[in-house]
């Protein structure tokens, strides 16, 4: 949908990096996408099999991409 809207509106709402991101995952059976209105802020991705998250993390970076990891808790957002 939001590469729809990016083609409707004539605006390159995903740049470069996020097209390089999403093939990558993709290609690896994971999912990325460009997060927010587009246009550089910053893309999700997610992997479920450690493995395959180590191969998509490295062929990012071999790209240039730096990623930033995060995990989801099943305790949900805690303060320590």
């Amino acid at each position: 949908l939001l590469k729809t809207l990016s083609d409707a509106s004539n605006n390159n709402l995903e740049i470069e990096e996020h097209k390089i991101m999403s093939e990558i995952a993709s290609a690896n059976g994971c999912a990325a996408k460009f997060s927010g209105a587009g246009g550089g802020d910053s893309s999700v991705g997610i992997c479920f099999e450690k493995e395959t998250k180590e191969k998509v993390l490295k062929e990012w970076k071999e790209k240039g991409i730096i990623p930033i990891e995060a995990n989801v808790s099943e305790n949900g957002a805690t303060v320590e």
